[in-house]
């Protein structure tokens, strides 16, 4: 693990813009301890090397939000405005809604913006604020930007309250059939609840670490929706639903935070207990690998998790990069690899979201998580219980044999005599 404590602040932001593989979070730790203060050097570093591509601003982005402060937000928003610049508007976007109160005037005036993609950064922030002028907002413009009715409808969903059920479903019956989806499982979500957790409040150092398959972090909702926009003209020919009533739409009951998933063999409902899907036959196999697996990492010298997930994200990229062509007979064994390094990254993701970040508090905790399991779901194949030692009988010793007690006497002139009493 790298030593940062002795850094400078320009030294720092450096080495993280210069990252070429994983993510700087040590560095970006040293980074976050001076809080405020860092934000001048960070927008001076964004605004030299805008447009470099051999730097990767997205970090600086990221610690603007964390900073958490209502210095960082005239950065921020301009950030979102460079809707071109995907990745960062949608960090940029969430950390603002980290900052809070503090965010919502100029978020207020960039949801009047007369374009449309700027539109929908705005209506995702203010649906992830917890203030009556954001929602008001939202509420207001659900009439009269109907070509955005999708991306109001979760935004007001995610403000989680039920009362907006009757204006949900009002625009509803009026939107465009394709957004129709969005407006039902937003009426189901505030019906039902509770709320699903937004991305951003995860722990930022999983939340922003790039997909090596995605090539970026995961989209969420404001992700898909900025997709969904630009290709509207052909989503816009999809199937849609027909329309229904309000007590059709409820009746189709809460929409499961996670899908009914089944174990194939055995039919069980799969759960993640450690990040992983499992049923209750591969349960405590599962934690058991996992648990290993960091023992390996650990006798090779590596102890600091975040260095092991750059590793595994390193050896991700390669092993993409490295695909054979559809006909090669490697092609079952590559994605056997690749599959496997997608377990430890999702391994290496859990643990950190569990707030672990070395390697020997994290095979810890999923060893107590393998006895965890095995008295919840059983141990089936056994492998965490006690190898039985067969009490092997000594030999039998014969009449004229020493005595096993060692007196020196025969058998038949010691202790045979009184066994047999015994027996």
């Amino acid at each position: 693990m790298a030593d940062y404590s002795k850094s400078t602040l320009d030294e720092l932001i450096e080495v993280i813009t210069t990252r070429p593989v994983g993510m700087p979070v040590r560095a970006m730790e040293q980074v976050l301890a001076q809080r405020e203060s860092a934000i001048p050097a960070i927008k001076a570093a964004l605004e030299r090397w805008r447009g470099d591509e051999g730097r990767d601003l997205l970090w600086l982005i990221v610690l603007l939000g964390e900073t958490e402060s209502p210095d960082a937000v005239p950065v921020l928003i301009d950030q979102v405005k460079r809707t071109d610049e995907e990745e960062p508007a949608r960090a940029a976007c969430e950390g603002l809604a980290k900052i809070g109160a503090a965010s919502i005037p100029r978020l207020l005036q960039m949801a009047e913006s007369p374009e449309s993609l700027m539109r929908i950064y705005a209506y995702a922030a203010l649906g992830w604020s917890a203030d009556e002028r954001a929602y008001s907002t939202l509420l207001d413009a659900l009439p009269r930007d109907r070509e955005l009715g999708h991306v109001l409808a979760q935004a007001l969903c995610d403000q989680g309250k039920r009362e907006a059920i009757p204006p949900l479903y009002e625009a509803y019956r009026t939107c465009a059939p394709w957004q129709r989806i969005e407006f039902e499982d937003a009426i189901r979500e505030l019906h039902f609840g509770p709320p699903v957790p937004f991305l951003w409040k995860k722990n930022w150092r999983a939340r922003y670490r790039r997909d090596p398959t995605l090539g970026t972090f995961d989209l969420g909702w404001l992700g898909v929706s900025v997709l969904v926009w630009r290709h509207v003209e052909d989503v816009g020919k999809r199937v849609a639903p027909p329309l229904k009533s309000l007590e059709e739409i409820l009746k189709e009951g809460a929409i499961p935070e996670t899908s009914a998933e089944t174990c194939e063999k055995c039919g069980a409902p799969v759960e993640r207990p450690t990040g992983l899907p499992v049923c209750p036959e591969n349960a405590v196999l599962a934690a058991l690998h996992q648990a290993i697996f960091l023992l390996d990492v650990r006798e090779e010298g590596t102890d600091d998790l975040f260095d092991l997930a750059d590793d595994l994200d390193e050896m991700l990229w390669e092993h993409f990069e490295a695909k054979p062509s559809l006909g090669d007979n490697r092609l079952k064994r590559w994605r056997e690899k690749g599959e496997g390094l997608e377990i430890h990254r999702q391994t290496c993701h859990w643990l950190v979201d569990q707030g672990i970040e070395d390697i020997g508090g994290g095979r810890a905790l999923l060893l107590a998580k393998a006895a965890e399991l095995a008295e919840r779901l059983g141990d089936p194949q056994g492998l965490l219980s006690p190898p039985v030692r067969s009490r092997r009988q000594p030999p039998k010793a014969g009449r004229n044999d020493p005595c096993p007690c060692g007196s020196g006497l025969k058998y038949k002139r010691c202790c045979l005599g009184k066994e047999r009493r015994r027996e």
